[in-house]
């Protein structure tokens, strides 16, 4: 019998490598060894998600969740989710309290300013976004949906600003 831990490692090269069946088989080799490691539940509930399975991914990642509550990236992907699943107000609080958990999850800023702006919440999508920008002020996209926001709220000079930023750090965008 291999160690969980290491069936886990090997599942997650697979996983990141694309080979979703291969990483699917070794979770479940794990999660038959060890019915409640938090880490294969999770993985496999993301696994899920990537093939469209959305109700099959939450309540994998729910279990997760139920035994590791402090891991924000299990509520980041609960979140990534719910919003596949239409569940708009559940996804906003899953990226809150990832953020609660860890105030510095870029993902977690970038894809809650995307949910509050398609809510039309321009001021709130703002200011997430720009905390994320404060943590990491190299990516492109996101001065991209900076830009879109504050054009959204008629800012335009603050938005070709943005929009020329995007642009200076991926000139191809």
């Amino acid at each position: 019998m291999t160690n969980p831990d290491a069936l886990l490692q090997q599942a997650l090269q697979h996983h990141q490598a694309g080979r979703l069946k291969e990483a699917e088989s070794l979770y479940r080799e794990v999660l038959q060894q060890s019915p409640e490691h938090a880490e294969a539940l999770h993985y496999l509930g993301v696994l899920a998600h990537q093939v469209g399975q959305h109700a099959a991914a939450l309540e994998l990642i729910d279990k997760a969740i139920a035994r590791s509550t402090e891991n924000p990236y299990y509520h980041l992907n609960r979140g990534l989710v719910l919003h596949a699943l239409g569940q708009q107000d559940e996804a906003i609080n899953a990226f809150q309290l990832s953020l609660q958990l860890k105030p510095d999850c870029i993902e977690a800023y970038i894809n809650l300013g995307a949910l509050l702006s398609k809510q039309g919440e321009y001021e709130a999508a703002l200011e997430n976004y720009q905390r994320a920008l404060r943590l990491q002020p190299g990516i492109a996209e996101l001065h991209n949906n900076i830009a879109n926001v504050l054009r959204a709220l008629q800012r335009d000079d603050e938005a070709g600003k943005h929009f020329q930023q995007a642009l200076a750090l991926k000139p191809d965008f």
